[in-house]
Formats: C-alpha cells, structure tokens, sequence
C-alpha cells in the first residue's frame, strides 16, 4: 500500500485477540463476517464426526446410519451437521451414546424426502460429556 503499513490482527498484552479491531475486549472479537467451509463427512453406516475439524459438517446419505458419538470435542463447542438425503430418500438416523435430547426436542429424525435437508445443533458438555441437541430444523 505505497509503503504504508495496515494493522489487520493484534494480540494485546492481556492475550485478547483482534482481527479487524486494534482494541480487542475478549480472548477473540472480530470485526466483519467470519466464514467457516464445512467439513464433509464420509457415509456409512456409522458416521464419524472429528469436531477438532470445524464446527460445520455436512453429509449426503445413502443409506440409514448412526451418527457416532463425536471425537476430539472441547467444553461448550456448538457443532452443526447439515444432512441431505441422497435422490432416493427415506434414510433414517440413529444417536450415538453421547447425544442427549431435552424436554424440547426429545428426537430428530431426518427429513425423509429425496434431497430434502435437514440441520441439527448440538452443544458439548464435558462435565457430563453428552452433546446436548438443541436444535432440529427439517425439510429444506
């Protein structure tokens, strides 16, 4: 920039990290949009999540299958798997063992439909390492 230089990211003395702000007031603030690209999963009977890999995953099915218990998780860390039916349709879904439904949503299944999505959101809890499933929209 005609030798001017521009301050994009800064760490301050507290360990407080900006990007887009010079001033950060927490451990991450950021100034503008943040994109995530979404991890695929492989299909399978069971499908494994490595959530140290983002916190966006999306699956096309081909056939009914479990979603396993997902590894490498950290306290807090909200996940969301975006699953598409393949052209056929009518695959169903399974929890791993570490999935826990509340009173609000006590399941989800998928849509149905050929092509149809469905998203689900969970939140991990590390004192009773359960993924708490708060959320389940279907039908896209």
């Amino acid at each position: 920039n005609n030798g001017t230089v521009t301050e994009r990211m800064r760490i301050d003395n507290t360990g407080n990290v900006g990007i887009g702000t010079t001033s950060p007031a927490t451990k991450l603030e950021v100034k503008g949009a943040l994109l995530e690209q979404p991890a695929a999963l492989t299909d399978g009977v069971t499908v494994a999540t490595d959530a140290s890999l983002g916190n966006y995953f999306t699956l096309t099915t081909t056939q009914n299958f479990t979603l396993a218990n997902p590894t490498n998780p950290v306290n807090g860390q909200k996940v969301i798997w975006r699953i598409k039916q393949d052209a056929i349709g009518g695959r169903t879904i399974a929890y791993g063992t570490a999935f826990r439904f509340g009173t609000t949503i006590t399941g989800c299944a998928v849509s149905s439909g050929a092509n149809q999505v469905t998203y689900l959101g969970a939140i991990y809890d590390s004192t009773d390492v359960k993924w708490d499933i708060v959320a389940c929209s279907k039908g896209y």
